[in-house]
């Protein structure tokens, strides 16, 4: 807010001491010397203060004179009737507009002002003379004005003023103070309220002044009653019931408990708009029907639609962080995410987004070196879902933001709850990322399903476990997680752990090494040599016939 001239500066300052804006007219510049406030005409034009034209609307509320309008009704006065230095009489207006009005009217020409901004929040309708007197007073004291006599109040619809009851038990039975009508008295008269007695001796008919709008209960009288009296001295008793009992509330505990592993994986929460715009959909190479919702009232166009996933918002927080940040970033979001149902409300669906850069570690002379790649967004996905008691599967997907052969669908329980990879060149180009990004994406919702069942209690082991490494041979096109859902398939195996793989020299073409640990154990006693063999060979036949597999000599 700059200062303008003396006139206009009274204004500004009457509206920022009460909250009440007011409009100083050019009396001169009026035509018939009179206002008229009314609804604009179809096609009729104003320019505003801002010297911008602006075409109006019957919608819209303007104050006129006898022949065209000479301000938009509380949002800006018209350039027309603008207080100049050959101003010599005033027309001061004071005034009171509908809410909702005033809201439109800004929303449609996209403009807003102080004025506006407070008559969106409901005035005090006895606020208007109160701060036009005050700005008289000053326009007397300060400018040297001449006030010209009387004040024309125009107020249709006006409603006498009711006032509220207050009782002494009614204040002790809402905040258990034990206090007399006369003390109540006292303290709402400290405060500006008017009191008057009734018939009834332990109660008192209140009326709030005019700039305590939020009182419009007894309630409100009964804490303002207490403030002033002191929260300390409210008497401390006895519930007079139980507790109720906990109820469960999975969802909650899900989040908090994902919120948990990610952060003890070295992650760090971020929190990012609902709403995005068209060209970062553009960029993640979403089709905007049926994808994404726009949104009737944008306030900006960078939250013009509501977010179809995550992406696009954790991509723009990593790369800010990467101007900043030199090292190793790991961020991760839960939110929720908007998807069309037809004519219906959207589908609001709860989502995990995490994404991975940079280094793996702090540099240190014995850290390890490197940047994040595949399998370190893979093993934290793995670790992801076994802190949720879920086992993780992969196979390879093909989604389109990310790098077609460093892609991968999670799977859980036969269900694919979501996808994880390296994030596709024209992602990382398209949003001016640095160096490889890693990203995971998985369906909350799913996993309150799949997480939600009962627990079975498995005790430790008494019994001491036999560990044995084999060194397999398969085609290039087999997975380990195909040998490993074999090894795991027989009884005893309870660990299965891939610690090499090697191909080259010694590797006939078109084949790859695996080097598994498998440890054997039994819950009820202590394996011998010939059990496990023979377990073993039973193994590796099912590895030779159905994945072709062989023991590296």
């Amino acid at each position: 807010m700059r200062p303008i001239n003396n006139v206009v500066d009274i204004t500004n300052y009457v509206m920022l001491e009460y909250g009440q804006p007011l409009h100083a007219f050019d009396y001169h510049k009026l035509g018939g010397h009179k206002i008229i406030v009314r609804r604009a005409k179809n096609g009729e034009t104003i320019t505003s203060l801002d010297e911008e034209g602006r075409t109006l609307n019957k919608d819209i509320l303007v104050i006129a004179d006898k022949e065209k309008p000479v301000a938009i009704a509380g949002i800006m006065g018209g350039l027309g009737s603008e207080v100049s230095d050959e101003t010599t009489a005033i027309l001061l207006e004071s005034a009171n507009f509908d809410h909702a009005t005033i809201r439109r009217g800004a929303r449609h020409f996209q403009l807003t002002s102080e004025a506006s901004l407070r008559f969106e929040k409901r005035l005090s309708r006895e606020l208007p003379l109160v701060a036009l007197k005050r700005a008289t007073r000053l326009f007397h004291e300060l400018a040297h004005g001449k006030v010209a006599k009387g004040v024309v109040d125009v107020y249709p619809g006006k409603v006498k003023p009711e006032g509220i009851l207050i009782s002494a038990e009614e204040v002790k039975r809402l905040s258990g103070l034990d206090v007399n009508i006369d003390e109540i008295v006292r303290v709402l008269t400290s405060l500006g309220f008017e009191c008057r007695q009734t018939s009834v001796p332990s109660q008192a008919l209140i009326f709030g002044p005019y700039w305590r709008s939020d009182i419009n209960c007894a309630t409100d009288l009964v804490e303002e009653v207490v403030r002033i009296i002191g929260y300390d001295k409210i008497p401390t008793t006895m519930l007079s019931a139980t507790l109720p009992e906990r109820e469960p509330r999975p969802r909650l505990e899900l989040r908090k408990k994902i919120r948990g592993i990610m952060v003890g994986l070295g992650f760090q929460e971020v929190l990012t708009y609902s709403l995005t715009s068209l060209e970062k959909l553009r960029k993640l190479s979403i089709e905007l029907e049926p994808e994404a919702l726009k949104v009737a009232n944008p306030m900006t166009r960078e939250q013009e639609y509501l977010r179809p996933n995550l992406r696009a918002g954790l991509i723009v927080a990593l790369a800010q962080n990467q101007k900043v940040e030199p090292g190793g970033i790991r961020l991760f979001e839960i939110g929720k995410v908007f998807l069309p149902k037809g004519d219906e409300l959207p589908q609001e669906k709860e989502m995990l987004c995490a994404m991975l850069s940079g280094a793996k570690s702090d540099l240190s002379w014995k850290g390890e070196k490197g940047e994040f790649d595949f399998f370190d967004a893979k093993g934290m996905a793995e670790n992801l879902l076994r802190g949720l008691g879920l086992i993780a599967e992969f196979k390879p997907g093909s989604d389109q933001n990310l790098s077609p052969a460093e892609s991968a669908e999670i799977i859980s329980e036969g269900d694919r709850i979501g996808v994880l990879g390296i994030l596709h060149p024209k992602m990382t180009q398209a949003f001016e990322l640095d160096g490889v990004v890693c990203f995971i994406e998985i369906d909350v919702e799913k996993l309150l399903i799949m997480s939600s069942g009962q627990k079975r209690y498995i005790p430790i082991y008494r019994f001491p476990a036999v560990s044995r490494d084999i060194a397999l041979i398969v085609d290039e096109q087999t997975s380990y997680q195909q040998v490993e859902s074999i090894i795991r398939s027989f009884p005893l195996v309870t660990e299965v752990t891939l610690f090499d793989f090697y191909t080259g020299e010694q590797i006939p073409q078109g084949k790859k090494s695996f080097a598994i640990r498998v440890v054997y154990q039994s819950p009820d006693h202590t394996l011998t040599d010939e059990e496990v063999n023979q377990i073993q060979q039973d193994m590796l036949a099912k590895l030779s016939q159905e994945l072709g597999a062989s023991l590296r000599g």
